[in-house]
């Protein structure tokens, strides 16, 4: 055989519709005759894309299976005439009544082979099958082997995976792959080499935004060392069209893997106090996770056809970014900001720097304003309630949390629009928040965002602006964190922060990081702990603040297991639907216990 020095490859990312397997067919169909156009001998779509990836249960319905069988089909049919290898995924049932997660590769009409996933998360199982030998089936009336991975074609040998890299001799490698877009902060940790280029290709902008954000991501390497990183975000088709060099030596994969090291002795050598920021990578690390969060409210926007949003706004850092984020969707879908509600809510503890920076922050941003003093509403309800105005206590401070939700919901069903939710992943690991208030909202932007990384992001974002946006958003960063719910003290600045109250926010999202990420002891946290904040905080203290966030991740479950939908940016998230399986009413003495011993 005689190999080319070149081969011309398209990674296309279609617009999907989750479960509308005619329009998803039509976009595919579409892209592989652009690709062709291009001169592109393999196209290569995402997983599952005839269906869309993140159809969850409704994988279980027949209808929706026969359905992508006729979706298959029929592209087959209609690229016949072409002359391109297309690789495309879907659910797939064979007679025996399993259901199969599988890549399908053809070529002029012809069924090259069918591949199963065969590396399946937990949650995969639920659905899908696994199948360790190779066979043949019968698909669209032809015998063709079913578990097979590698091919011939254009005097090339090319490997195909779905979800998990194909451990083959190939001059290429193509992962397709549905991962929602996240930040890799974990790059250390990765062990694996290919000596063939590896592609690597997933899902984009329609797939669910649930808990995640889909922006179209493709990756090509080599050797371990990535060469190229792209994110296809856009509201409609993609197609990235490339030429590989094929190698000439011999190609040996066959130990191919990928392996997160989760060695205690590696974590140390590798510790550093804020362990999801990436101060190398920080610009672009900023703007994927503000591309993450504007791309799942984009989708969720996109999809019921909503064209307002009504969010909180408190002068604080989490209304900020929230409302940030609210811009960069509504830039994204060519929707006006006006479109964006904004409403500042005075309330018995808002201060006048918070107050004028909330103010002139929406305007700054071009949203709509409005202003909607609470006090004479929640000093109603006290005296509904029997309660003491003069007690600044739990319902003092709760009532005006809810008092809050409660005009957001309802300004959000007369303008017809979506309450974006401000609050941040720290928060929601410690329970910050008002049950049925601030903790409820119909999409949450920041719910994968820990509090230690918004300064940041805020930051970044200020550093991209001129003028009063600029020195609004720098004195947002540099006000003291605080839900502002106990008057403020006779000089009117902030009485009462949050970080004196719940504990700082860089040692909770350091025990969090290592908690969720790595599931490590508690002992072994503080050990870690006291080794990078040995200057700042002494043993005693660190072990306090511990204990705190033990006690409030355990006991505050209920309020994450009805948590809105929101989008996962880092490789942890909170959501008891995708991420985090655990029961409300588990006790944390065994953690407790560990910390004193």
């Amino acid at each position: 055989m005689c190999i080319p020095e070149k081969i011309k490859i398209a990674l296309a990312v279609p617009l999907v519709r989750v479960a509308d397997v005619d329009f998803n067919v039509l976009q595919i169909e579409n892209l592989i005759q652009e690709a062709t156009d291009a001169g592109a001998r393999i196209v290569v779509f995402p997983e599952l894309s005839i269906t869309g990836a993140t159809c969850g249960d409704l994988f279980l319905h027949h209808l929706l299976v026969e359905k992508a069988h006729e979706g298959l089909k029929k592209l087959v049919n209609s690229t016949k005439s072409l002359d391109i290898v297309a690789v495309v995924g879907l659910p797939f049932a064979l007679d025996n009544g399993l259901l199969y997660n599988v890549a399908v590769v053809f070529h002029k009409g012809d069924i090259l082979g069918v591949v199963p996933k065969n590396v399946l998360s937990y949650k995969d199982k639920r659905w899908f099958s696994e199948v360790q030998t190779i066979r043949t089936i019968d698909c669209l009336g032809k015998d063709v082997p079913f578990g097979k991975d590698f091919f011939d074609s254009y005097d090339i040998t090319f490997s195909v995976g779905v979800g998990n890299v194909p451990v083959k001799n190939a001059n290429l490698i193509f992962q397709i792959s549905a991962q929602p877009t996240t930040i890799n902060i974990d790059s250390f940790s990765f062990a694996g080499k290919t000596t063939a280029p590896l592609i690597t290709l997933s899902s984009g902008f329609g797939e669910s935004s649930t808990d995640a954000a889909f922006g179209g991501e493709i990756t090509i390497s080599k050797e371990g060392k990535v060469l190229f990183n792209k994110m296809l975000a856009s509201t409609k088709n993609e197609i990235f069209v490339t030429e590989i060099d094929i190698e000439h030596t011999p190609i040996n994969d066959e130990t191919t893997q990928c392996i997160v090291e989760k060695d205690e002795e590696l974590l140390e050598k590798n510790l550093k106090p804020f362990p999801f920021i990436d101060e190398q990578n920080l610009f672009s690390q900023c703007e994927k996770s503000l591309t993450i969060q504007h791309l799942g409210l984009a989708t969720r926007l996109n999809r019921i056809g909503c064209k307002k949003v009504i969010v909180g706004i408190s002068g604080g850092l989490d209304s900020t970014l929230a409302l940030l984020v609210c811009a960069r969707a509504f830039d994204f879908l060519n929707i006006d900001r006006k479109g964006i509600i904004a409403i500042t809510m005075p309330g018995f503890g808002t201060t006048g720097r918070t107050y004028q920076n909330a103010l002139n922050l929406v305007r700054n941003i071009g949203a709509t304003l409005k202003e909607i003093d609470i006090k004479k509403a929640c000093l109603q309800h006290f005296e509904d309630i029997g309660h003491d105005k003069n007690i600044h206590d739990v319902t003092y401070e709760n009532t005006q949390a809810r008092e809050r939700t409660q005009i957001l919901m309802d300004v959000a069903n007369k303008e017809n629009g979506l309450v974006v939710g401000t609050g941040d992943m720290s928060e929601l690991a410690l329970g910050w928040a008002t049950y049925n208030g601030d903790q409820m909202s119909m999409y949450g932007v920041n719910a994968g965002v820990p509090k230690t990384f918004i300064k940041p992001l805020v930051k970044h974002v200020a550093e991209q602006s001129n003028g009063e946006l600029k020195r609004i958003l720098l004195d947002i960063v540099d006000t003291p964190i605080s839900p502002e719910l106990i008057p403020a003290d006779e000089k009117g600045n902030i009485k009462q922060k949050t970080e004196d109250l719940v504990g700082p926010y860089e040692l909770h999202d350091f025990f969090m990081y290592y908690f969720l990420s790595y599931q490590l002891p508690p002992k072994t946290i503080l050990k870690f702990a006291k080794k990078v904040f040995d200057e700042k905080y002494d043993e005693t203290e660190i072990v306090k603040w511990l204990k705190t966030f033990i006690y409030r991740f355990f006991s505050q479950q209920y309020k994450r297991s009805c948590m809105p939908d929101g989008p996962k940016v880092f490789n942890i998230s909170l959501s008891p639907r995708e991420d985090l399986n655990l029961p409300s009413d588990a006790y944390f003495n065994l953690w407790l216990n560990d910390l004193e011993e």
